[in-house]
This record gives C-alpha cells, sequence and structure tokens, in this order.
C-alpha cells in the first residue's frame, strides 16, 4: 500500500496519457510514410512528393527512434518505471537527428521553413518537458 509522501497526483496520470495520445500521433503519421504508395506520392504537390520521395533512411530510422522511444516513454511512465526517462531520451535524440535533416532540406528547398522550424520546437518542447517529468517522478518515488 502506498504511503501518502508517494501518492502520485491525479494531474501526473492526466498528463502521461495525453503524453501517449501525442506520441501514437506520432506513430500514426511514421506508419503512414512508412506505408505510402508510389499512387498516393504521385498525387502529391511536387514540393511533398521530392521531401518524401527523398527521404534518406537514417533520417526515416530516426524518425522511428523518436516515436517509438516516445510510445513505449509514455507507457513506462503509465507503468511507473523509471526506464521512462532513457526512453525519452533516446526519443530526443531521434527527434533531433530527423529534424536536421528536415530543416536542412527545407532549407535548400526553400519551402516549409516556418512548418517544419515550429514542429521541431514543439517536439523539442514536449520531449524536454517528457524527461524532465520521468526525472521528477522518479525523485518523487512515483516510479520504481
Amino acid at each position: 500500500m502506498e504511503n501518502q509522501s508517494t501518492k502520485i497526483p491525479t494531474w501526473f496520470w492526466i498528463v502521461a496519457v495525453l503524453l501517449l495520445l501525442w506520441n501514437l500521433t506520432g506513430l500514426a503519421n511514421f506508419i503512414m510514410q512508412l506505408t505510402v504508395t508510389e499512387e498516393a506520392l504521385q498525387k502529391m504537390p511536387e514540393v511533398d512528393r521530392k521531401f518524401i520521395g527523398n527521404y534518406p533512411a537514417w533520417a526515416f530510422v530516426a524518425f522511428g527512434i523518436a516515436v517509438f522511444g516516445g510510445v513505449l516513454g509514455s507507457i513506462a511512465l503509465l507503468l511507473k518505471k523509471k526506464i521512462a526517462k532513457q526512453l525519452f531520451i533516446a526519443s530526443l535524440i531521434g527527434i533531433v537527428v530527423q529534424f536536421s535533416y528536415s530543416i536542412s532540406i527545407a532549407l535548400s528547398m526553400e519551402v516549409y521553413v516556418a512548418r517544419i522550424v515550429g514542429m521541431a520546437v514543439v517536439l523539442i518542447g514536449i520531449g524536454i518537458f517528457a524527461i524532465w517529468l520521468s526525472i521528477n517522478g522518479a525523485k518523487k518515488h512515483w516510479l520504481n
């Protein structure tokens, strides 16, 4: 039975569920990009075809690490596991690597720069917050 000093606040559970939902959205995006057909790609505007069609494998692997790290980190939070921190760190590294490519290609093509930089800032911010939450949860003995 938990004592009062280790009782996990309701807000923590709400945030952990929101992080899981956010990361599942990222996973859905990853799966859609992984399974995009040539026919669907041809229906996209030329700039999107160039951007998605030329995505290098290393950037896509980084994308996978980002989303799977985030999903697994969120699940670990919900299961009250300290490994959430390492999973969120892996996710953040994946985000930074993936967006280093996305931003560089957007700059070279002179398209979507503001959108991609904005998304990178949001994702990095959420990634840092998730790491902080897992560290804070471990310090407060919410995670074991």
